[in-house]
């Protein structure tokens, strides 16, 4: 299955959530295409009357993300690699804490879908991204599934009222990242989904590959 890259971003790798998804000790940290879940080092609203030390503490973007005209055209994602970490120069710091730079992907057909959701502007598009194309020293750290409004449905899946039975056969796909080891699990997933929950479907399959991991200061 092709995968295209709708966008880069740089999210953070040293707040942990005092949660384990039913994992257990198999989960290294929960991360997922959703910024809601996994927070970008930019910030982009939404925090509410949060004050900037509990943003931080949090893990809550710290550095303003620029106008998107700028940015790209897939929200809160950049399109170019090199103008994003052009941009954090000024925060890269030995003594910062530890983010990953990554490259999030989308399922081509996906992608390339031409019937969108009613309503749904936000649905991702070809941002025509560079480098366009995922590069041989990138590391694949796993795939998401999402509903058509952006929402993890791994998660969704875990939380403690939740059958153990269909639980224990999910958390059994996972790897230590709560995502799919490859894209045809996802892509598996995806399918039971899309019939088992009709209005959250068309679900997509996002990929999160590693570039580098850095450390930036916000502050």
């Amino acid at each position: 299955m092709e995968e295209k890259i709708i966008g880069y971003d740089v999210r953070e790798m040293w707040y942990k959530v005092p949660y384990d998804f039913r994992m257990g000790s198999k989960l290294v940290k929960m991360l997922s295409a959703d910024h809601t879940l996994w927070s970008p080092i930019f910030h982009h609203g939404g925090y509410g009357d949060l004050s900037e030390k509990d943003r931080e503490e949090m893990a809550y973007g710290m550095i303003e993300l620029p106008p998107m005209s700028r940015v790209g055209v897939n929200s809160h994602l950049w399109s170019d690699l090199a103008d994003m970490l052009n941009d954090l120069r000024p925060y890269r710091c030995a003594e910062g804490k530890p983010y990953w730079v990554v490259a999030i992907t989308l399922r081509a057909e996906d992608l390339e879908r031409k019937s969108r959701a009613i309503g749904r502007e936000m649905w991702p598009r070809d941002p025509e991204s560079n480098p366009d194309s995922i590069q041989g020293d990138w590391v694949l750290v796993g795939y998401d599934v999402t509903s058509v409004w952006t929402e993890s449905m791994i998660v969704g899946r875990l939380p403690s009222e939740a059958e153990a039975e269909d639980v224990a056969e999910l958390t059994r796909e996972l790897n230590e990242y709560g995502l799919f080891p490859s894209m045809e699990k996802a892509d598996e997933f995806k399918t039971r989904w899309d019939t088992a929950f009709p209005d959250e479907k068309p679900h997509l399959v996002y990929g999160i590959w590693r570039i580098e991991e850095t450390r930036y200061r916000p502050r």
